[in-house]
């Protein structure tokens, strides 16, 4: 029969081994946490850059646009051959013009194009395309239309179509 002595000898051993076990386990769950928990916060950095990053152009081009609320005296269709400039003439109230810009990509890599409109035309000229890519040796349109609504006064419109480049990320 054991003694007493020996089967608390053997308990208390058979504790250590467990406490001993049990800090390892710990240890190990501590450094998985450590792990996964640096690499979450990389993740979250590399998509905050990713997502927060502005929208650097390439190159940007200030187009002016000119339409007179009034009377019709001119009437055409696309821009002035040879200007850089949309000209929509006179519109009366309750008309619209129509305008584009052809826009070729001489550069190695697909450029994504993004229109903004600024000042007075902004009220009334609108761009149907906006944030479009144009692969390398291709061409895009860019539709611009004038709206004039029924209560608009007799007036000069400026503004600027402001286009601009930017490197298309894959």
């Amino acid at each position: 029969m054991p003694s007493k002595k020996n089967s608390s000898r053997k308990l208390r051993g058979k504790k250590r081994a467990e406490k001993k076990s049990q800090g390892h386990a710990k240890k190990k769950l501590a450094i998985l946490f450590s792990i996964v928990a640096v690499i979450f916060i990389f993740a979250t950095i590399a998509a905050f850059f990713i997502i927060k990053t502005p929208n650097v152009y390439y190159a940007k081009r200030e187009v002016p646009i000119n339409l007179t609320v009034g009377p019709p005296m001119y009437v055409g269709i696309g821009s002035i051959k040879g200007e850089n400039v949309l000209f929509f003439g006179s519109i009366p109230p309750g008309g619209s013009g129509y305008r584009e810009i052809n826009i070729t990509n001489n550069e190695g890599f697909p450029l994504r194009i993004s229109v903004m409109i600024e000042g007075d035309a902004s009220r009334f000229v609108t761009s149907s395309e906006n944030n479009i890519t144009i692969n390398p040796g291709k061409s895009a349109i860019v539709h611009f239309v004038a709206a004039i609504p029924w209560d608009a006064t007799q007036e000069n419109i400026t503004g600027t179509a402001i286009v601009g480049f930017s490197r298309k990320s894959s």
